[in-house]
C-alpha cells in the first residue's frame, strides 16, 4: 500500500501514484487540503484527518500490509508528522523534505500548517527568514522567469528563531537509504 501526497499546491501527486499502480503497486493519490471536509488552504490541517484514510483502508482491503507514504516538499513534511503519530505508517520516500514545521501557507489567515488535537503544531515563521533572500530567490526569479528557490528563505527564519528546536519534528528514523 503507497499513499502520495503532492507538494504546497496540495496535489495528490497522481503521477507518482500511476506510475507504481502500474508496476503492481496498489496506490492512493491523496490530497492534504482543498477538498470536500478539508481546510480550503495549507493552514491549521489537522493530522487526524489521516484517521479517514485508515478507515478506508480497513473497510476496504483484505490485506493489511504496511503502509508507505511517497511526499514532496510540504507533503513530505505532513508525512514526517503523520509518521510521528501513526504507527501505521512503516515507510517514507520524502523529496526535499523539512525536519520543521513552517508556517502554512495562507498569508490571509497565518499559522502553522499542521494541527494535532485541535492544538496548532509550533511552527518556524518564514515571515522573519531574510527579507533579502526572498526577494532574491523568489520574487526576482519570478519576475525574470528563473527557476525559483524557497531553501534560502527558509534556512534563515530556521536560523532567526531562537526556539527553532522546539518546531522539529519529533520522528525517530530508524533507516535511512538515499539513492
Amino acid at each position: 500500500m503507497v499513499l502520495c501526497f503532492g507538494g504546497s499546491e496540495g496535489s495528490p501527486n497522481f503521477e507518482s501514484a500511476q506510475e507504481l499502480a502500474q508496476k503492481g503497486f496498489e496506490t492512493f493519490a491523496v490530497f492534504m487540503y482543498g477538498m470536500k471536509n478539508q481546510q480550503d488552504t495549507l493552514v491549521r490541517i489537522p493530522l487526524e484527518q489521516f484517521d479517514d484514510i485508515l478507515n478506508y483502508l480497513n473497510e476496504n482491503k483484505n490485506d493489511q500490509g504496511p503502509i508507505s507514504v511517497i511526499a514532496a516538499s510540504k507533503g513530505a513534511e505532513y508525512a514526517l508528522n503523520l509518521a510521528s503519530k501513526y504507527s501505521e505508517i512503516s515507510n517514507l520516500v520524502l523529496i526535499a523534505p523539512s525536519s520543521y514545521n513552517f508556517a502554512g501557507l495562507d498569508f490571509n489567515d497565518y499559522g502553522s500548517s499542521w494541527t494535532y488535537e485541535d492544538e496548532e503544531l509550533p511552527y518556524i515563521d518564514i515571515k522573519n527568514g531574510s527579507f533579502l533572500a526572498f526577494f532574491k530567490n523568489i520574487v526576482l526569479s519570478s519576475f525574470v522567469k528563473a527557476p525559483i528557490s524557497y531553501k534560502e528563505t527558509y534556512s534563515s527564519a530556521v536560523e532567526t528563531d531562537s526556539n527553532s528546536a522546539s518546531k522539529l519534528i519529533p520522528i525517530k528514523i530508524l533507516r535511512q537509504i538515499f539513492c
